[in-house]
């Protein structure tokens, strides 16, 4: 909001998971490019008097064990799509008279899991050992939301 607050032009072209109240989103934004690929409700939102429950939608294993190759997805469709719509954007400002400068925000789901991917990637991978992360948990006390996650 503080770009267009300064008067820039500001598009969005991504796919938010913000759980946005209609008729938030244009004081953010001034235009949407895209549609966003998951609902933009309060539909995901865990119930915090309830830490312990899990969703029935939420991440687990399966995204990573099952992962793999595919012809396509609906993730790699957006991606598409959205890769469309930047270019086509930065197209139209070239030949805009607007001088402002712009922002314009682009994002894709990949990688998100599930973790599927054309051949042409996952083949890219073949054969080749990824070590695992070597990151340890911190020594410090969990925020909520990451003792929820940890727990699951």
């Amino acid at each position: 909001m503080l770009l267009k607050n300064r008067g820039e032009q500001v598009s969005s072209n991504t796919n938010q998971h913000a759980k946005v109240l209609p008729g938030f989103e244009p004081r953010r934004f001034e235009e949407r490019l895209t549609t966003d690929i998951y609902p933009a409700d309060f539909g995901w939102t865990p119930d915090w008097q309830q830490p312990e429950k899990r969703l029935d939608w939420y991440h687990n294993m399966s995204s990573v064990i099952e992962a793999g190759p595919c012809v396509r997805t609906n993730q790699l469709d957006f991606d598409d799509e959205v890769v469309a719509a930047a270019r086509q954007k930065l197209f139209d400002l070239a030949r805009d008279t607007d001088t402002r400068p712009f922002c314009l925000t682009v994002s894709l789901t990949h990688p998100h899991d599930p973790f599927a991917i054309s051949h042409k990637y996952w083949d890219l991978f073949e054969g080749v050992a990824i070590p695992a992360p070597s990151m340890a948990q911190a020594a410090t006390e969990d925020d909520p939301h990451s003792a929820r996650i940890r727990a699951m």
